[in-house]
């Protein structure tokens, strides 16, 4: 695995198609049903029942557009262990990162999303250690509590090459 050192942190783009996970698709297509009359849906639209598979992949975010504030409400299960961190109730900027771009590139991946009104699409590839690197996709949609002002958003995330036992016997819990 040379050179993977040197790799950036993702980016998020607009363009769906970087994604080839079944469940972010699912979840965009449930998302596009839910917009109506060119609104967004809210939080409230959302209903926990239709999504039993995915949410232990499910992230729900707050969101301040302006100055950007991120705050982490809601981390699935499967997020936080593959992770080997919780961030539930934590905003963006007091997170730390295992490469310095990381939160550059979530920021711009958010910022995205509040200019687009659109949702967002990123292939990561985390170097949980020296020896294990691993892939995953994520998506952020944007909720809107009137439709337009977009004050959530819903994040999905699929691991594409992960064993979680593997990542729970040698990734050491993370500091928040």
């Amino acid at each position: 695995m040379s050179g993977s050192r040197s790799r950036s942190p993702h980016s998020y783009v607009s363009d769906a198609a970087v994604c080839s996970s079944g469940r972010i698709a699912g979840f965009h297509r449930y998302w596009q049903a839910l917009c109506r009359d060119g609104l967004l849906p809210s939080r409230t639209a959302i209903e926990p029942d239709d999504l039993k598979p995915l949410l232990p992949n499910i992230l729900i975010m707050d969101v301040e557009p302006a100055p950007l504030r991120v705050r982490y409400r809601l981390v699935g299960t499967a997020i936080a262990e593959t992770s080997r961190r919780d961030i539930t109730g934590r905003y963006l900027e007091e997170l730390r990162f295992d490469h310095p771009r990381e939160r550059a590139a979530l920021e711009a991946g958010y910022r995205l999303m509040l200019e687009s009104r659109a949702p967002v699409f990123g292939r990561v590839l985390w170097r949980a250690l020296s020896d294990l690197e691993l892939t995953y996709e994520s998506a952020i949609f944007p909720l809107a509590g009137d439709g337009r002002s977009i004050d959530k958003a819903i994040g999905v995330e699929d691991y594409l090459d992960v064993d979680p036992r593997e990542v729970l016997e040698r990734v050491p819990t993370r500091p928040v």
